[in-house]
């Protein structure tokens, strides 16, 4: 299978904590992971495809994932990609062979407490 690669974090200064100590606050980096693999590594992420309508969207979100909390969600960060990521995901090949730009990090996560607070 592929080897992971690295991708870079795209952060806005004005939502710089935004992601509630997710990885976009402790690293300036990820490292994505082929698909169907872990990694113990802190900043791994895994690439989710998602149907949204008529459209295909993408995002990353952290392979190790706290316990009883709500997320992931977006958190204001993005990673960049390009086309070598289709060779991570062989299932979504077609769809990224010919991508190259940012997508989402959802990197967010709250406790059901700070959930119901910040969605009142």
């Amino acid at each position: 299978m592929a080897r992971e690669r690295t991708a870079r974090i795209f952060k806005n200064d004005l939502f710089k904590s935004s992601s509630n100590k997710g990885i976009s606050e402790t690293f300036d980096e990820v490292v994505v992971v082929p698909e169907g693999e872990t990694s113990d590594k802190p900043n791994a992420v895994r690439i989710v495809r998602r149907n949204f309508g008529s459209r295909t969207l993408f995002h990353a979100e952290p392979v190790n994932q706290p316990q009883n909390a709500v997320g992931p969600m977006a958190g204001g960060s993005y990673i960049a990609l390009d086309s070598l990521a289709a060779a991570l995901y062989p299932s979504f090949a077609t769809e990224l062979e010919n991508f190259y730009g940012a997508i989402n990090l959802h990197d967010r996560f709250e406790t059901t407490a700070e959930y119901a607070s910040y969605s009142m």
